[in-house]
């Protein structure tokens, strides 16, 4: 692709006046395919020539920069931008979403408040961006950040939400969390699977299975349907906490709903009910994960041959055994 670029560029300048016009597409072309050397040498003769630099060239330039793994270089070149007030939002938004890939949250904070100063107003999806890096690193900041743009008259959208309510399940501060998800639903923002998960998740770790299950009721009120990996959560929870015969009845519910449990929910099953010496029930429920579909893998075997030989099952044991040479699986 390189070398096609290189030959198109060659021609267009032999047989194009040398105009803005050509040196800008030559730009743009090079930083399309993150080749910055000649890109910025060319901009630099355009430069020379006295040509305008719109700033649309100047974004080129940053995102060309930034995909060449070149952020240094690009904050040196945004910092030209600024002092020649060469800068639109876009410009900001660029260098914000790079400095927040990098996890350097604090210089991106202080861009923010330079827009302030450069009478910029930053959007939702600069603060956004901002808040969705800050709430895996200081999630104290982030909840700052979320009432200063709200102070600032910047509306929070679902996505401002969903970052601050996953933070703060992801962290233990339940109470916070929950008070960020009453405050998002009554806004009018639809909470995302992944952010009602991170709030089972949150909420189960925790034993509070009641107020999960309250939380599994909300999904469905709000047309979002659990998946396999909600359910997982709550019989994790349930499975910990010894209520073995509920968190089957719970699998039971899921197939009847149509959402079926993966291999990883009734391993997790299967591995309590074996240690709790309940070999025969454990069987069962092999049994049911086979009937739809699910394949056991070794581990389950191992699981329930071990949990038969304590139990002096001999005819099970040989019978497991016939059945993962059957199925391919080895011992």
């Amino acid at each position: 692709a390189g070398d096609a670029f290189a030959l198109f560029t060659r021609d267009l300048w032999r047989y194009c006046a040398r105009s803005a016009i050509a040196y800008k597409t030559m730009v743009e072309g090079y930083c399309y395919v993150g080749d910055m050397d000649p890109a910025t040498r060319i901009l630099a003769q355009m430069e020379k020539m006295g040509f305008h630099i719109d700033v649309g060239l100047h974004n080129a330039i940053l995102r060309g920069l930034i995909r060449a793994k070149r952020v240094d270089d690009a904050l040196d070149h945004f910092a030209k931008m600024e002092k020649n007030r060469d800068t639109d939002l876009e410009s900001y938004s660029i260098v914000v979403s790079a400095l927040c890939d990098e996890k350097r949250v604090d210089k991106a904070v202080d861009l923010l408040y330079s827009m302030n100063e450069e009478s910029f107003l930053p959007d939702v999806g600069i603060y956004n961006r901002i808040i969705e890096a800050m709430s895996e690193l200081q999630l104290h900041g982030a909840y700052l950040l979320f009432e200063q743009m709200i102070e600032a008259g910047v509306l929070p959208n679902s996505a401002t939400f969903s970052f601050l309510v996953r933070g703060c399940f992801k962290r233990g501060f339940l109470d916070e969390g929950s008070e960020l998800l009453r405050q998002m639903v009554e806004s009018g923002c639809v909470p995302e699977l992944a952010t009602f998960n991170a709030v089972i998740e949150g909420l189960c770790k925790v034993r509070r299975v009641e107020n999960a299950r309250w939380v599994m009721n909300e999904m469905a009120s709000q047309g979002c349907s659990p998946d396999a990996a909600t359910h997982r959560f709550l019989l994790e929870a349930l499975c910990k906490m010894d209520k073995l015969d509920e968190a089957h009845r719970h699998v039971q519910r899921m197939i009847a709903t149509g959402c079926l449990p993966d291999t990883v929910t009734y391993s997790f099953l299967i591995k309590k009910l074996c240690k709790e010496g309940r070999p025969m029930e454990a069987h069962r429920i092999f049994k049911e994960m086979i009937g739809i579909g699910r394949e056991p893998d070794s581990s389950i075997y191992n699981l329930l041959l071990a949990s038969h030989c304590a139990a002096s099952k001999a005819t099970a044991c040989y019978e497991l055994f016939t059945q993962m040479k059957e199925r391919g699986v080895l011992p």
